[in-house]
């Protein structure tokens, strides 16, 4: 075997999940090139929670090129490590390209410095389109409209996620007049880009509806020609958001297909409602559509049961997940089965979630222990 065909193997056992296999794999090798260690580096940077055996992999490296590093630093931006990622940036790599300093750029923006992104941007050399696409919507998502149009119109040239972001931020701020008007002058700019219609679709209802515009938001699905189930997801989600109910039942009767998503969106709105009972048939529902539930929709519907203090039907529902469903409860599905508890003064029982738990209790979970 050549060292193409070694890291090829070892890339289509990381594909297959059999991390173990790669790593004996690469460990069996007569001699390791870069390509090889790469494979390996991808190989953990893509796994949840092997982010410290990736960190191994890249320190161990012989010599990093710009694969090496621009994995190194998307997966520490994945995981929010940014003084890590402006250390291997800043002092372990001996040069800098638009890849890398992109790379980095991210870093920043997917952790929400702000400042940071714009200080390093307008440090850079030069720019991309994905550099700019970076930026505004860094700016986009934390609601900095001015700075989001000033990169906008800077950007030497524009996909459709520049715009998507855009139109968004403007729907966002309550600008729906500018808002409308970019919308519908995408179309002229994308051309060639049929995706634009699902995709701006998609953000410009969810920009709408976070703004409270669900009566806009309505139109603009209605203007759209093709729609996808996430399209429709989004409208729905729209009326769930503004609790909607029955708004949303016709439309989610209406709806060609329905994923778990859609039921999810609909059992969240009842939950918020307090209307646990509706929040329990839409689950019989979901099963008699042949539609798994998933964690989510378990933690909506245990926030529910939690607000309303019934500790029976959270008994239910988180049985129901493990043994009915075979999900693994989180953190975050203990923390609510607790708190029904609390509210129902149950110490005992509440001292036997404690203790259950599968990670540390947070000062919030004695906090409902003592509460009880």
């Amino acid at each position: 075997k050549n060292a193409f065909s070694w890291a090829s193997i070892i890339s289509a056992y990381t594909g297959a999940g059999d991390l173990e296999g790669a790593r004996h794999l690469f460990q069996a090798m007569p001699a390791r090139d870069l390509v090889a260690w790469n494979a390996l580096l991808t190989a953990y940077t893509q796994r949840q929670g092997e982010i410290s055996t990736a960190r191994d992999v890249f320190h161990s490296i012989p010599e990093w090129n710009g694969v090496s590093s621009t994995t190194m630093l998307a997966a520490l931006a994945r995981e929010g490590m940014v003084s890590e990622a402006r250390e291997i940036y800043e002092k372990d790599m001996e040069e800098h390209d638009l890849v890398s300093a992109t790379a980095m750029l991210n870093v920043y923006a997917r952790a929400g410095h702000l400042r940071d992104t714009q200080s390093f941007f307008e440090s850079m050399p030069q720019h991309n389109l994905i550099s700019f696409t970076t930026v505004l919507h860094a700016m986009a998502e934390n609601r900095k409209l001015e700075d989001s149009i000033k990169v906008f119109d800077r950007a030497p040239e524009l996909d459709i996620f520049c715009w998507t972001a855009i139109v968004s931020a403007n729907a966002v701020e309550g600008h729906l007049d500018h808002a409308w008007s970019l919308y519908h002058a995408m179309p002229s700019f994308l051309d060639g880009l049929p995706e634009w219609d699902t995709v701006s679709c998609l953000v410009t209802i969810t920009g709408l509806a976070a703004s409270g515009h669900v009566q806009q938001a309505c139109q603009l699905f209605n203007d759209v020609a093709e729609r996808d189930v996430v399209c429709w997801n989004a409208m729905l989600s729209a009326y769930c958001r503004h609790c909607h109910l029955e708004r949303a039942r016709a439309f989610l009767a209406m709806m060609w297909q329905r994923d778990t998503v859609s039921w999810n969106a609909m059992v969240a709105a009842h939950a918020r409602k307090g209307q646990v009972e509706a929040s329990r048939q839409l689950l019989q529902d979901m099963a008699m559509e042949g539609v798994s539930p998933d964690e989510t929709t378990f933690t909506n519907m245990l926030i529910g049961f939690s607000y309303a203090g019934d500790a029976s039907l959270s008994y239910w529902c988180f049985g129901s997940m493990v043994v009915d469903h075979h999900l693994q409860p989180s953190k975050q599905h203990y923390s609510c089965l607790l708190d029904a508890i609390a509210r129902a003064g149950d110490v005992a029982a509440a001292e036997s979630v404690i203790k259950g738990m599968p990670s540390e209790p947070q000062p919030v979970d004695w906090l409902c222990l003592l509460g009880s």
